[in-house]
Protein backbone atom coordinates (compact mmCIF):
# COMPACT_ATOMS: atom_id res chain seq x y z
CA UNK A 1 0.00 0.00 0.00
CA UNK A 2 1.26 3.45 -0.89
CA UNK A 3 1.54 6.36 1.56
CA UNK A 4 -0.18 8.53 -1.06
CA UNK A 5 -3.87 9.43 -0.96
CA UNK A 6 -6.31 11.05 -3.31
CA UNK A 7 -8.64 13.62 -1.76
CA UNK A 8 -12.03 14.55 -3.20
CA UNK A 9 -13.15 18.10 -2.41
CA UNK A 10 -16.01 20.15 -3.84
CA UNK A 11 -16.18 23.94 -4.13
CA UNK A 12 -18.87 26.44 -5.07
CA UNK A 13 -17.17 27.35 -8.37
CA UNK A 14 -13.96 27.10 -10.37
CA UNK A 15 -12.55 30.30 -8.88
CA UNK A 16 -12.84 28.96 -5.34
CA UNK A 17 -11.41 25.57 -6.36
CA UNK A 18 -8.43 27.21 -8.08
CA UNK A 19 -7.81 29.49 -5.09
CA UNK A 20 -7.88 26.53 -2.70
CA UNK A 21 -5.58 24.52 -4.97
CA UNK A 22 -3.12 27.40 -5.35
CA UNK A 23 -2.98 27.93 -1.58
CA UNK A 24 -2.42 24.24 -0.91
CA UNK A 25 0.35 24.15 -3.51
CA UNK A 26 1.94 27.30 -2.08
CA UNK A 27 1.97 25.69 1.37
CA UNK A 28 3.42 22.51 -0.19
CA UNK A 29 0.54 20.47 1.26
CA UNK A 30 -0.36 18.82 -2.06
CA UNK A 31 1.57 17.81 -5.16
CA UNK A 32 -1.25 18.33 -7.63
CA UNK A 33 -4.89 19.33 -7.97
CA UNK A 34 -7.22 18.33 -10.77
CA UNK A 35 -10.13 20.76 -11.06
CA UNK A 36 -13.09 19.35 -12.95
CA UNK A 37 -15.78 21.20 -14.90
CA UNK A 38 -18.91 22.31 -13.08
CA UNK A 39 -21.47 19.62 -12.34
CA UNK A 40 -24.88 19.48 -10.69
CA UNK A 41 -25.02 18.45 -7.05
CA UNK A 42 -28.37 17.30 -5.66
CA UNK A 43 -28.40 16.85 -1.90
CA UNK A 44 -30.43 17.24 1.27
CA UNK A 45 -29.50 20.16 3.55
CA UNK A 46 -31.47 21.43 6.55
CA UNK A 47 -34.34 19.11 5.62
CA UNK A 48 -34.68 20.41 2.06
CA UNK A 49 -33.56 18.92 -1.25
CA UNK A 50 -31.18 21.34 -2.92
CA UNK A 51 -29.65 21.48 -6.38
CA UNK A 52 -26.54 23.56 -7.03
CA UNK A 53 -23.69 23.79 -9.47
CA UNK A 54 -20.34 22.78 -7.90
CA UNK A 55 -16.79 22.08 -8.99
CA UNK A 56 -14.92 18.97 -7.84
CA UNK A 57 -11.21 18.60 -7.23
CA UNK A 58 -8.99 15.61 -6.75
CA UNK A 59 -5.89 16.42 -4.70
CA UNK A 60 -2.79 14.22 -4.46
CA UNK A 61 -0.80 14.18 -1.23
CA UNK A 62 0.87 11.84 1.26
CA UNK A 63 -1.46 10.33 3.84
CA UNK A 64 0.27 12.05 6.77
CA UNK A 65 -0.74 15.48 5.38
CA UNK A 66 -4.50 14.79 5.35
CA UNK A 67 -5.13 16.70 8.61
CA UNK A 68 -3.14 19.73 7.41
CA UNK A 69 -4.93 19.77 4.04
CA UNK A 70 -8.31 19.39 5.76
CA UNK A 71 -7.51 22.26 8.16
CA UNK A 72 -6.44 24.54 5.31
CA UNK A 73 -9.58 23.79 3.32
CA UNK A 74 -11.91 24.31 6.30
CA UNK A 75 -10.23 27.65 7.06
CA UNK A 76 -10.46 28.97 3.48
CA UNK A 77 -13.64 27.33 2.14
CA UNK A 78 -16.93 29.18 1.71
CA UNK A 79 -19.02 26.19 2.86
CA UNK A 80 -19.68 25.59 6.55
CA UNK A 81 -19.43 21.83 5.92
CA UNK A 82 -17.22 21.23 2.87
CA UNK A 83 -16.90 17.79 1.31
CA UNK A 84 -13.38 16.59 2.18
CA UNK A 85 -12.81 12.84 1.82
CA UNK A 86 -9.87 10.66 0.87
CA UNK A 87 -9.02 7.19 -0.27
CA UNK A 88 -5.73 5.34 -0.21
CA UNK A 89 -3.83 4.12 -3.22
CA UNK A 90 -3.16 0.38 -3.14
CA UNK A 91 -0.69 0.51 -6.01
CA UNK A 92 0.56 2.97 -8.58
CA UNK A 93 3.33 3.90 -10.95
CA UNK A 94 6.32 4.16 -8.54
CA UNK A 95 7.93 7.23 -10.19
CA UNK A 96 4.61 9.09 -10.01
CA UNK A 97 4.07 8.21 -6.35
CA UNK A 98 7.64 9.27 -5.58
CA UNK A 99 7.08 12.55 -7.41
CA UNK A 100 4.07 13.26 -5.15
CA UNK A 101 6.18 12.61 -2.04
CA UNK A 102 8.91 14.95 -3.34
CA UNK A 103 6.54 17.88 -3.96
CA UNK A 104 5.34 18.41 -0.39
CA UNK A 105 6.90 19.69 2.81
CA UNK A 106 9.11 17.12 4.43
CA UNK A 107 9.00 18.52 7.98
CA UNK A 108 5.31 17.97 8.71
Amino acid sequence: MSDVIMMYVTAKDAAEAKTLAAGLLEQQLIACANVFPPHQAIYRWDGKVCEETEVAMILKTPCHLFDDVESYIKEHHSYSCPCIVSWGIKAGHPPFLEWIQNQVQKDR
